[in-house]
């Protein structure tokens, strides 16, 4: 993953843009009948006809010395190598996590392990780090997450003399989800994975129990009985993440041409937001007042005036080894992405194209020039994510720790917290007013989108408005 602090190598593609624009501004300079100006300009003729800051960069990217400059390889850059796998730095935070896990700090366990997963360069040093993760996330009670990352530690070549206890906790956590005869053949496995020799006797006791507990409750379905399991931390993962209504998103296609007909015909609200019946308009009230954003006709309380996804979106850096950066979900096990070790995935196959070479189908290596496109984009991203113009995305979320094993199951809700985890710009929100009396009120939901909401009843050419506090 690339970062935007000003490096050498982003310092020296500043001169070199801003070097080749002063040569162009010479160049007209001594053109027939250019009209002369009194110092030289960096900005050059062509951004008259931009409208974007990409349109900005797509013109100096068409001058030959800007396109021709390319990034020092990653395996040679000090910023870019310490994002890049390492089997030593996965090491060192599983014994962080287990230091961590030894002394019962739940939340730093699992991030210590998350960690390794994302760092491991090999697939046995991934594998050791699932394993040890599917241990802590037993103790948090996220069984689902339980049995992916068992999983993935065996797909990872893990070691063969250590699988059978793998097995066993897959077998116990499929036990909890009362999948009686998918833990029995857990069992039954586990039993059938002992090497002959090893010292096993703690594995055949949970074994024998485990089976006759498979046992105990195939008979009391057998008879109509029902056995209720053990008490265990329950998965308590909350998030308040909802996804956009489906009438509303089938309604319009994002960033392509076909769109319902009631919808803003403007091309900023076509392409990155929906609104029904007309809602609300964007109404220019003069240079003292600037662009506003008022009501269209009369809106009851509680009125869904508009879902806006981001133009430019990012995780906040504390939120990479807890959310997708694809996708934003929540997650306890996220998935190393294959090219560096800071961003992680909900889905296995969201990667698949985060090393492609920009400019053709190959994929990059860490011995490789980058591509000038890539400093391009990452300052173009810098311009783009200014606090002014950025929101905070929120969302509501509990996630059970499970540091006092004297605690109560389930979710405790006076622990919910507003979590600020990402920050994105919505350019249609951004044009309401402020108002310490706002009436206006914004829900963040799956994937980045937005939806407005009004608080009280507001009349037609009412302006609507949010709070900065």
């Amino acid at each position: 993953m690339l970062h935007t602090e000003p490096l050498d190598d982003f310092r020296r593609f500043c001169q070199v843009v801003a070097t080749a624009v002063v040569d162009l501004w010479s160049n007209e300079e001594k053109s027939p009948g250019c009209v002369t100006r009194r110092t030289p300009s960096l900005w050059p003729s062509e951004f008259v006809r931009c409208q974007t800051d990409f349109e900005r960069v797509t013109v100096l990217m068409r001058i030959p010395s800007v396109r021709q400059f390319t990034l020092t390889p990653a395996n040679r850059s000090s910023v870019c190598r310490s994002s890049l796998k390492s089997d030593s730095t996965s090491d060192e935070l599983r014994k962080l996590g287990n230091n961590a896990w030894q002394r019962h700090e739940i939340p730093q366990a699992l991030s210590f392990y998350t960690k390794a997963v994302l760092h491991a360069a090999s697939p046995e040093k991934r594998a050791l780090a699932f394993a040890n993760r599917s241990c802590v996330l037993v103790r948090v009670g996220a069984k689902q997450a339980v049995l992916d990352d068992i999983t993935h530690a065996l797909e990872n070549n893990y070691p063969t003399q250590k699988q059978p206890r793998l097995h066993v906790r897959r077998a116990q956590t499929l036990l909890l989800m009362k999948k009686v005869d998918e833990a029995r053949s857990a069992f039954l496995e586990a039993r059938g994975s002992i090497q002959e020799g090893s010292n096993s006797s703690d594995l055949d006791l949970l074994i024998t129990n485990g089976l006759q507990r498979c046992a105990a409750f195939a008979h009391a379905r057998s008879t109509g009985r029902l056995i209720t399991p053990h008490k265990t931390q329950d998965s308590a993962l909350y998030v308040s993440q909802p996804d956009p209504p489906t009438h509303l998103l089938n309604r319009i296609t994002f960033g392509q041409e076909q769109r319902h007909n009631r919808l803003s015909t403007t091309s900023i609200a076509d392409r990155h937001s929906a609104h029904l019946d007309e809602a609300y308009k964007i109404h220019y009230s003069g240079e003292n007042i600037g662009w506003q954003f008022i009501a269209n006709r009369d809106l009851p309380p509680g009125e869904l005036v508009l879902i806006e996804r981001p133009f430019v979106r990012r995780l906040n850096p504390t939120s990479f080894e807890r959310d997708c950066y694809n996708c934003f979900k929540r997650s306890y096990n996220l998935y190393p992405c294959r090219g560096c070790s800071e961003a992680g995935g909900y889905q296995l196959d969201w990667d698949e194209n985060c090393l492609l070479d920009p400019r053709g189908d190959n994929l990059l290596v860490d011995e490789q020039p980058l591509p000038a496109s890539w400093a391009a984009a990452c300052l173009l991203h810098h311009l783009q994510s200014f606090p002014i113009a950025s929101q905070n995305i929120t969302r509501a979320v509990y996630i059970n720790d499970v540091s006092d094993s004297s605690e109560n199951s389930g979710v405790v809700w006076e622990r919910i917290k507003h979590d600020k985890f990402a920050i994105g710009v919505y350019p249609i929100m951004s044009f309401r007013s402020h108002s310490c009396d706002m009436n206006t009120h914004t829900v963040y939901m799956a994937d980045g989108f937005c939806a407005l909401f009004t608080l009280r009843q507001i009349k037609r050419g009412e302006v609507l408005t949010r709070s900065l506090a």
